[in-house]
């Protein structure tokens, strides 16, 4: 019989270099309301970032990620070569009227 991936499994094993494909160094823009999947991979990521002060002020669990509806910029970056997302950069980008 074929094993089939909980969904909590499924969600471990989504991982942005395979959605993204993403080329070395080269940062990469996505909006995170289209991959809710990651949000695991990037509390990982960010747990350890934050780790020394404690952690991150609004993030404690993986469904913290995408919950601020001002985070409105999100970009990643490879720096290993090894497809996934070494860094994230999110935030709220403002828009600059002139």
């Amino acid at each position: 019989m074929k094993h089939l991936l909980s969904f909590d499994e499924w969600l471990v094993e989504s991982t942005s270099g395979e959605i993204f494909k993403p080329k070395r160094n080269h940062p990469m823009e996505f909006d995170p309301k289209k991959h809710p999947e990651l949000a695991n991979e990037f509390f990982e990521l960010i747990s350890t970032a934050y780790a020394e002060i404690g952690g991150h002020a609004k993030i404690k669990t993986p469904a913290d990620i995408f919950a601020d509806p001002d985070w409105n910029f999100w970009e990643g970056v490879d720096i290993h070569g090894n497809d996934n997302f070494d860094i994230i950069m999110f935030g709220q980008k403002n828009e600059i009227w002139y």
